[in-house]
C-alpha cells in the first residue's frame, strides 16, 4: 500500500515537473515573440522619426518628433530590462570569456554617459589607474552594469560630480578580483530604501518612479549578472549627501598578445563629430570608438570651432573631424 502511494506521488511529481518545464518554455517563446513584435514597429517609429527630423521641420514639429523619439527609446529600454530579467531567471544567460582592452571598455562606457552628464553640468571623472591593460571576461555585461550604475547616478544627481573608479583588490595566478565603484553627489538613499534596491521591480522610494521613471529592474539585473561573475554588489549612501554603488567581479588574466601594427595608428586619436542630430552623433561616435578613437560630439559649426580652439589651447588636437554637410547655419 505504502509502495503504491509512493509510486503515485513520484508520478505526480514527474507530471508537475513536466508541466513546469512546458510552462517555462512557453513563457520563453512568448517573450521572444513579443520581443520581435514590439521591437520591429518601435524601430520603425525611431527610424521614421529620425528621417522626419532631418527634413527641416518647424520648431514645434521638431519638439513633437523629439518627444516621440524619447518615448520610443524609453519603451525599448523597458522591454530590454524585462527580457533580461526573464532570461536570467530562466537560466538562459551565458557569459562570454574573451580577452578585452580595459581602457577601451571604460572609454565606451564613459562616452555613453558623458553627454547626459554634460547636459546637467555634472562633472564625470574616471579613475582606473592600476588596472591591468587587458583582462578576460564578458566586457558587454560589465559595461551593462556600469552603464546602469552611471545612468542612475546621472538621473539622481542635479549638480556636483560623478566618479567611476576601479581597482584590483585581490589576485591569484589565474585571475583578478576587481572592484568597480560609481560615486555621486546626488539625493542619496535612506537606510530603509537601501535594503530594497537590488530586488526586482523595487525602488528605494516608489515616488521616484513617477518623478524619474524606470522599471526598477536595472539594479536587480546587475546583481544577477555580477553573481554569475562570482562577484558581489553593494551600496553606501547617506540621504541628501550622495551614494557609492559598487560591484566586484572575478576576471581572468588575458593572454599576452601584441597589438596589430595596423591598429596602432588609430588607437587614442581624438575625433570631433559635428552633427545637429543626436541619433547621428551617437552612431558616428560609436563607430569611431570601435576603431579606437576618442570622439566628442557637438551640434553646430560654432560649437565645433570652439572645441577646436580649446583643443589647440590644451595641445590635444583633433586628428579626425566628421561633419554633416547639410547642417543648418
Amino acid at each position: 500500500m505504502a509502495e503504491q502511494a509512493l509510486q503515485k506521488a513520484q508520478i505526480e511529481l514527474v507530471r508537475l515537473h513536466d508541466e513546469a518545464v512546458a510552462a517555462n518554455t512557453a513563457k520563453s517563446a512568448f517573450l521572444a515573440n513579443m520581443s520581435h513584435e514590439i521591437r520591429t514597429p518601435m524601430n520603425a517609429i525611431l527610424g521614421f522619426t529620425h528621417m522626419l527630423r532631418r527634413e527641416n521641420p518647424t520648431e514645434e514639429q521638431a519638439g513633437k518628433l523629439q518627444k516621440i523619439s524619447t518615448a520610443a527609446e524609453h519603451l525599448l529600454s523597458v522591454l530590454n530590462d524585462i527580457l533580461d530579467i526573464s532570461k536570467i531567471e530562466a537560466g538562459k544567460v551565458e557569459l562570454e570569456n574573451i580577452d578585452f582592452d580595459v581602457d577601451q571598455m571604460i572609454r565606451q562606457v564613459s562616452s555613453i554617459i558623458a553627454l547626459r552628464a554634460q547636459s546637467k553640468n555634472i562633472d564625470l571623472v574616471v579613475d582606473i589607474k592600476g588596472l591591468p591593460k587587458r583582462l578576460n571576461g564578458d566586457p558587454t555585461r560589465i559595461s551593462q552594469s556600469l552603464i546602469n550604475y552611471l545612468s542612475n547616478a546621472v538621473k539622481f544627481t542635479e549638480h556636483g560630480r560623478i566618479t567611476l573608479s576601479a581597482r584590483v583588490i585581490g589576485s591569484t595566478e589565474q585571475d583578478y578580483l576587481v572592484k568597480f565603484e560609481v560615486a555621486d553627489t546626488g539625493i542619496g538613499i535612506s537606510p530603509e530604501g537601501v535594503s530594497k534596491l537590488f530586488e526586482a521591480f523595487s525602488q528605494a522610494d516608489t515616488s521616484t518612479t513617477r518623478l524619474f521613471g524606470g522599471t526598477g529592474l536595472g539594479l536587480a539585473i546587475s546583481k544577477r549578472l555580477i553573481e554569475l561573475m562570482h562577484g558581489e554588489v553593494g551600496v553606501e549612501s547617506t540621504l541628501g549627501q550622495g551614494s557609492v554603488f559598487w560591484f566586484t567581479a572575478r576576471l581572468g588574466r588575458a593572454a599576452e598578445t601584441a597589438v596589430p601594427a595596423g591598429d596602432i595608428i588609430l588607437i587614442g586619436l581624438r575625433a570631433l563629430v559635428v552633427d545637429d542630430q543626436p541619433v547621428t552623433q551617437a552612431i558616428h561616435s560609436q563607430l569611431l570608438r570601435r576603431m579606437g578613437l576618442r570622439p566628442i560630439a557637438v551640434q553646430s559649426g560654432k560649437e565645433a570651432l570652439s572645441a577646436i580652439a580649446t583643443s589647440v589651447e590644451n595641445d590635444d588636437l583633433f586628428s579626425v573631424i566628421l561633419m554633416d554637410l547639410t547642417m543648418p547655419e
